[in-house]
């Protein structure tokens, strides 16, 4: 985190905009702007740290509960969810609880709550898969149906149904990031790069100040040469020139109003370890779910006027 925050290309620019003022002797204010930096950096890494802790503390915990496996020999033994592994028989307790594991309805059926996972507000029933005998692969028999046989990891198991055998079987698919839940979890963590419009804007200005800086780094040598400036002076102010492409103060300023905002959303219980994400955050201006929550909605939405809610 440090490195990912230090080596950025403007933080590199501050760097150099700061040496150079300390050179000439310019040190009240390179002195605060360098103790502004150090504190924004360090804070920001501080905050990305514990929300990513306290995140994989959260998947852990849903994670490490113990379970049933039906053994070869036909026993059933209690094992933590972290050993179960890919061929395993899990047996599906009537008690609720938050299944650890992709895994396939082999006997019996059950009804999972995949709100969490899918933000699916009705329960979904599953069936077992049938003719579990054959030698045909099973998404193929079982064609566009075969969600009624899955069992998610994240979803909660809140009712059961015992087939005449005896106990509701399932068979271990997928467990960790290879799941429906670690795909979502990994996502999260490791963001893909967006590539928005804003940053585009924000790169376009930046290329026209140094463009300016260039500019005032020619006429500088220009002038100090036909005024006779010594090779120390013409060096000197022509690396100072060039820092005027970009305010010295604005990384860390921002950095401030990034680190404001994550604490404020941290209060409302929301993670955030992309703090770059709420600056564009900032120009949004419509929401599209695809379910509807009005649950959710009287927190995000004050009605004036009944019929406001028509038009959401």
């Amino acid at each position: 985190l440090l490195f990912k925050e230090i080596l950025n290309p403007i933080y590199c620019f501050e760097v150099y905009s700061i040496s150079t003022w300390l050179a000439i002797g310019y040190i009240e204010y390179s002195i605060a702007i360098l103790l502004l930096t150090i504190f924004s950096v360090l804070a920001t890494i501080y905050l990305l740290r514990k929300q990513s802790v306290k995140l994989r503390h959260m998947v852990e915990s849903h994670n490490n509960v113990m379970v049933s496996v039906l053994q070869k020999n036909g026993v059933v033994k209690e094992v933590e969810s972290k050993y179960l592994v890919p061929g395993d028989v899990l047996i599906i307790s009537e008690k609720k609880f938050y299944l650890p594991c992709d895994a396939l309805l082999i006997t019996g059926g059950c009804v999972t709550n995949e709100g969490m996972l899918t933000g699916e507000s009705v329960p979904v029933t599953k069936v077992p898969l049938p003719n579990v005998d054959n030698g045909i692969p099973w998404k193929l028999h079982s064609g566009e149906n075969y969600r009624a046989h899955m069992l998610y990891c994240g979803t909660e198991v809140i009712k059961t149904k015992l087939p005449p055998e005896g106990f509701v079987k399932a068979l271990v698919l997928k467990t960790g990031f290879n799941t429906a839940k670690g795909d979502l979890i990994s996502s999260i963590l490791y963001p893909k790069p967006v590539n928005f419009k804003l940053h585009n804007e924000v790169l376009k200005a930046i290329t026209g100040l140094v463009v300016l800086s260039v500019a005032g780094v020619i006429y500088s040598v220009v002038i100090y040469s036909l005024n006779g400036a010594t090779a120390k002076d013409l060096v000197i102010n022509s690396l100072l020139m060039a820092t005027v492409a970009i305010p010295a103060s604005l990384p860390p300023a921002l950095t401030t109003c990034t680190l404001y905002s994550q604490t404020r959303l941290k209060k409302q219980g929301i993670f955030c370890i992309s703090p770059q994400r709420i600056i564009v955050c900032g120009q949004l201006n419509l929401v599209c779910f695809d379910k509807v929550c009005f649950i959710s909605l009287q927190y995000c939405y004050t009605f004036s006027n009944p019929k406001d809610i028509n038009m959401v």
